[in-house]
């Protein structure tokens, strides 16, 4: 009925995070620059052409740049986190 449940390999496990922070990375990059999208939606509806599509514009690259910069510093630190496991840790 119920199997015993193998250990996951460390770098294949350590492979499927970094997949999964890079497609999120993905999708919070598109969700900021949707901002820009936003402010010329609003552009149109409080008639301040194009004030609010820059300001969105700007927000969404800035909260991007904030995004690669957050997943960098995770990748750098696991990075040295294994360096300092040693190789037999590898």
């Amino acid at each position: 009925m119920l199997t015993e449940r193998r250990p996951i390999d460390p770098d294949a496990k350590k492979m499927m995070q970094i997949a999964g922070n890079t497609g999120a990375l993905g999708l919070e990059i598109f969700a900021y620059l949707c901002l820009a999208y936003l402010g010329k939606y609003l552009d149109n509806r409080l008639h301040t052409k194009p004030w609010l599509m820059y300001l969105g514009l700007f927000l969404g690259v800035a909260a991007a740049i904030n995004a690669l910069v957050r997943v960098n510093r995770e990748y750098q630190r696991s990075l040295k986190q294994d360096d300092e496991a040693g190789p037999d840790r590898r």
